[in-house]
């Protein structure tokens, strides 16, 4: 996954398919919120200079929050992502660009500017390459609520150069600028369930788990075709799970869940 966080620059993220059910979600750990951070579990694609964006159908769940799900100051979100290293600074891992799109759970407290179960979309500034940005390194944007599964897609459309988000083929930000020259030219594909406190729960249960399933990439003609392989990582607590599957969609799948709900 990326290894700096979704919401570890204190902001949010984007989402619309298919209805699907939906299980209740597991009670997050109590005790409230501690260590504050970039938790997640989910899985990569190698970067590669014929990826130009990717997508993933997520399935709709809703996951609990360590405190208040409406002002605890916590989130949980699923997306699926296209990233790159820095073009000018390729082994420094803080300039790393990206843009996505997904759903979560957010909490309104200590920099989040809205509350509840929302679809976003959220990508780095360009002023993040170079370590120049004043004040956010991301721009994030909400969308409105979600309750089914959606196709949730980020790619370079070739008219312009700039990385387009979106949800189900409707665009809801795209990036003001066109990555090529500050994003290396290898890119790739990650998608994951992720959480800033470690007590929250990723959303999906060991009896109902989030699945992603066609999980694609885009060519430079904006051609879609599945990912030959992508690699679960390493989740950053154990009762964060994923699993690679094989979707009868085709291609690689993904689930991601909470289990066991337990104290730390």
């Amino acid at each position: 996954m990326r290894s700096t966080g979704l919401i570890c620059a204190v902001a949010a993220m984007a989402g619309a398919l298919g209805a699907v059910s939906v299980g209740s979600a597991e009670a997050a750990v109590p005790g409230g919120c501690t260590s504050r951070g970039n938790y997640h579990a989910g899985a990569t694609s190698a970067y590669n200079s014929s990826v130009y964006g990717a997508r993933a159908r997520i399935e709709y769940n809703n996951p609990d929050l360590c405190g208040s799900d409406t002002n605890g100051g916590s989130a949980s979100v699923v997306w699926s992502m296209v990233t790159a290293h820095s073009a000018t600074y390729p082994s420094n891992s803080s300039r790393n660009g990206w843009a996505q799109s997904g759903y979560g759970q957010f909490a309104q407290a200590q920099g989040f500017s809205a509350s509840g179960f929302h679809v976003f979309t959220q990508y780095t500034l360009k002023c993040k390459n170079t370590g120049t940005c004043p004040g956010s390194v991301v721009r994030t944007k909400f969308g409105g609520t979600v309750t089914v599964t959606h196709y949730y897609e980020n790619y370079v459309r070739a008219s312009d150069g700039r990385i387009h988000m979106g949800v189900d083929g409707t665009q809801l930000d795209a990036t003001n600028y066109n990555p090529a020259g500050d994003w290396d030219s290898d890119y790739a594909g990650q998608f994951a369930g992720e959480v800033i406190h470690p007590q929250s729960d990723v959303p999906g249960t060991s009896s109902d788990v989030t699945t992603f399933d066609h999980i694609q990439k885009y060519s430079a003609g904006g051609a879609i075709n599945f990912f030959a392989n992508i690699d679960v990582v390493t989740s950053s607590y154990s009762r964060h799970r994923r699993a690679e599957t094989s979707p009868s969609s085709g291609g690689e799948g993904l689930s991601v869940w909470t289990s066991p709900v337990s104290s730390f």
